[in-house]
């Protein structure tokens, strides 16, 4: 770092400034480097930087300098960063690379995550990818379709379709009922009243971990707390739409993101690799279709069979981990 830099805590993360010019620590092997990234929103300044340049998009007009847009102070005198205009975005088409402002990948995930925590109900429909290790050590691809249907704060509602089987999941905010219809058997257990802490307890009492779940999640604390590194990648395609593009590193796994670019940042796309795991397995997620309508009550109905088996344990692989 600079001599003479700031320090700035900003939602929950600290951030590094010399000038007009950002920063962010990220960790690898024990030791700190600082990436160059875009400003805070709202950090006020009394001065614009020099040679900056003005325009005007959609009826505000922006200073830019060095790739980070301005505008003028409302309460006061002065001028404070703002987030860059849709148009410039989707103007982007350069992956930054080391010594240039990017996106912060923490702030881009936060966002994603304000954003679906404030949705209600949705519905979506996802494709999965996973890869499957045989006792030869040959990695096989296994691909699944998953229509997912969300109503905050206590209702969820899983189908899962292979080809081979169908299962489905309901949770309504005091238990959770797994039906594997192949097998004709379910199970239903006793669980938290939400969303977040019926989670939680599949995880810690079960083993049983959804990684689909981490970008319906409202706890943005509790999903970047084990992230080790966090960095920008630009703008690249997925599910149909230009992305922010994130990669991120924890303890046991390596994790991208996708989210979508502009005023809805819904994620489209997620990469899991397993790196301790023999063969280094991945897991992929697309959600090429995000409905925010409201959810028919039918959608979290189970319909068990007259003849159902009800078992003590979770149906095999009726949650995949």
């Amino acid at each position: 770092m600079p001599d003479g830099y700031g320090k700035h805590h900003h939602h929950g993360h600290d951030y590094y400034h010399h000038g007009y010019v950002w920063y962010r620590p990220y960790w690898y092997g024990g030791y700190a480097s600082y990436w160059p990234i875009y400003p805070p929103a709202d950090y006020y300044y009394d001065d614009l930087p020099d040679d900056y340049t003005v325009t005007v998009i959609n009826n505000t007009t922006y200073y830019v300098a060095d790739g980070v847009y301005y505008r003028k102070a409302d309460d006061k005198e002065g001028y404070v960063v703002a987030e860059p205009p849709q148009e410039a975005v989707a103007d982007q088409t350069v992956v930054p690379s080391e010594g240039t402002l990017a996106p912060d990948s923490f702030d881009t995930l936060r966002r994603m995550n304000e954003y679906v925590q404030k949705l209600k109900h949705f519905e979506i429909r996802t494709n999965v990818t996973a890869d499957e290790m045989l006792d030869s050590s040959q990695k096989i691809q296994l691909s699944s379709n998953r229509t997912v249907y969300v109503s905050r704060p206590d209702k969820i509602a899983v189908e899962f379709k292979d080809g081979r089987d169908s299962r489905r999941v309901v949770y309504d905010g005091k238990t959770i009922t797994m039906l594997d219809r192949g097998k004709n058997v379910y199970a239903s257990i006793e669980m938290p009243n939400t969303i977040d802490a019926m989670l939680d307890t599949l995880a810690k009492d079960y083993g049983l971990t959804l990684p689909w779940a981490d970008v319906i999640r409202s706890d943005y604390e509790g999903l970047v707390a084990p992230v080790q590194t966090g960095q920008y990648l630009g703008l690249h395609m997925a599910g149909g739409r230009q992305c922010h593009h994130l990669a991120f590193t924890q303890a046991a796994v390596d994790w991208e993101i996708w989210i979508e670019a502009g005023d809805k940042p819904l994620p489209r796309k997620l990469v899991i690799t397993y790196k301790h795991q023999p063969g280094s397995p991945r897991y992929m997620l697309t959600i090429p279709r995000w409905d925010i309508s409201p959810i028919s009550p039918d959608a979290f109905e189970l319909d068990l069979p007259a003849d159902a088996q009800r078992i003590d344990a979770l149906p095999s692989a009726s949650v995949e981990d």
